[in-house]
């Protein structure tokens, strides 16, 4: 059910979920030549980066880390909606028909839900360890995408997320 999109995390988040240790490079270099599904403002792009990102939350964390993340799930896809409207307009519905999907795929996740947490040997806490509390991409709009940034890790820290960058 991954086509494009999203399986990169999936890929090392289950590594990472059966114990594996995950290594990330800041200096390492990505060249993906022939990026024909990858066009700018593609709303193929954005569906399917939108269901993938949200069936790897919904698959991959307990439901206590959930609750705590899920929120950020929806600040973060209603800024992207407002954005959108304002800015692609024909992308305005991607995100909602992602959540469609999962919502009407509810088997494929119970199942990959089922089979990752049995394989679990880490806590979620490593997981999210791995990840920013930088959602919003500051070079797109930087300075509300900053601010938009602290309200995020403000949230974390009430909460208690640690991310890399908040240890």
């Amino acid at each position: 059910k991954y086509f494009a999109y999203g399986e990169d995390v999936y890929f090392c988040w289950r590594a990472r979920i059966k114990g594996y240790k995950v290594i990330g490079n800041k200096n390492a270099v990505y060249l993906h030549y022939g990026s024909a599904t990858n066009a700018p403002k593609s709303y193929f792009v954005r569906i399917n980066a939108e269901r993938n990102r949200l069936t790897n939350l919904l698959i991959f964390f307990k439901t206590k880390t959930l609750l705590k993340i899920f929120p950020l799930f929806i600040f973060e896809l209603s800024i992207k909606s407002i954005y959108s409207i304002i800015f692609y307009p024909k992308l305005f519905s991607a995100p909602f028909l992602a959540i469609w999907w999962n919502m009407f795929n509810l088997k494929f996740l119970i199942e990959n839900r089922k089979l990752i947490q049995k394989e679990r040997k880490v806590k979620d806490k490593e997981l999210i360890e791995l990840m920013s509390y930088k959602i919003f991409p500051e070079h797109i709009l930087p300075k509300i995408a900053k601010a938009l940034n602290s309200l995020v890790r403000i949230y974390c820290k009430i909460t208690g997320i640690k991310t890399y960058d908040l240890n």
